[in-house]
């Protein structure tokens, strides 16, 4: 037998035995290819992962399970679909890493999103700017602290009742990781951006560029269309979306 189907089947083996004595039965097998089931059996021998209780939720271009480390502590593993097509339209999200790896292959893409996504996330933590703190990247697998308790996430904007200081914190929090993280999320909703005790909290970090990114402006303008709609639909009161976008870069 081939090595890696050697590791193929162990990797199948341990969450079998996973799925059997978790009480949430629902995992799903879609995101567990080939490629996948090496990169969980290294998760779990480097012992960045101790097992895999369930499935949180999926969304277009990964699928979110609940995991614990081996310390008994809550985790996320976002694994990025390797089947997924979607990558194929992200290009002008890689413009500024020319000639660093071939975009026109899809498992360089989604690794690249992966890594893209913890490093960006790292740079918010390293300026202080409130986001879902990453642990570990390897291949198509984020592993990130996880926001909630018990297997349940905490709500997002999208599943709460935002308030005028939600509407502030989400400016001030935009602006930070423009001006000190030099960063622009590019993908703002509310479906990404936790309602915790302490405040709120950005995720899902893979379409965020540089500043310097030839469409930067154009995703901030985007980023602040979409929010400042969602609060005005929710009944606050918001500022002149291109005035919030001056004042997010500076020059008024």
């Amino acid at each position: 037998m081939h090595r890696y189907d050697k590791i193929i089947n162990k990797t199948e083996n341990k969450l079998n035995r996973i799925r059997r004595r978790s009480k949430y039965k629902f995992i799903i097998n879609s995101p567990f290819d080939k490629n996948t089931l090496i990169t969980l059996h290294h998760l779990l021998n480097s012992h960045i992962i101790s097992y895999v209780n369930g499935h949180v939720k999926a969304g277009k271009e990964s699928v979110l399970f609940w995991a614990v480390d081996q310390n008994g502590c809550d985790i996320a593993l976002k694994i990025y679909l390797t089947t997924n097509s979607i990558f194929k339209k992200r290009h002008m999200y890689f413009r500024h890493h020319h000639g660093v790896i071939n975009l026109n292959n899809s498992n360089n893409m989604i690794e690249l999103w992966a890594r893209q996504e913890f490093k960006n996330l790292k740079n918010c933590i390293r300026v202080n700017i409130p986001v879902v703190k990453p642990i570990y990247v390897f291949k198509n697998i984020l592993v990130l602290e996880f926001i909630g308790n018990n297997g349940i996430p905490n709500k997002t904007l999208a599943e709460s009742i935002p308030t005028q200081y939600d509407y502030d914190c989400f400016i001030k929090i935009l602006t930070n990781m423009y001006q000190r993280a030099q960063l622009v999320h590019g993908d703002l909703s509310s479906f990404n951006v936790f309602k915790t005790n302490a405040g709120l909290l950005f995720f899902d970090l893979s379409s965020s560029v540089p500043i310097s990114h030839p469409n930067a402006d154009m995703l901030l303008k985007r980023d602040i269309d979409n929010m400042s709609h969602f609060f005005k639909n929710k009944g606050l009161v918001v500022y002149n979306p291109l005035d919030v976008f001056y004042s997010v870069k500076n020059v008024i």
